[in-house]
């Protein structure tokens, strides 16, 4: 159960959302980001993971990613 009960794409989206709609000094911290803050990868970790496509895309690739570094 756990983190598996929600579906965190879903959730990103909407904090994007939420981030955009509040925030007034421009700062937005950007899906890509708060994929990799999840997962706890670097930047160097994206760069070897590619171009961000979408949400369920990035996330996907980046837990198997993450999965893979920590086996």
């Amino acid at each position: 159960e756990g983190m598996n009960q929600y579906d965190l794409c879903k959730l990103i989206e909407a904090a994007e959302y939420i981030n955009k709609s509040f925030q007034d000094d421009g700062k937005v911290i950007s899906k890509k980001d708060i994929i990799m803050g999840i997962f706890d990868l670097s930047q160097e970790d994206a760069v070897n993971l590619g171009d961000f496509l979408n949400v369920n895309d990035y996330y996907h690739r980046a837990q198997q990613y993450y999965k893979s570094k920590t086996v």
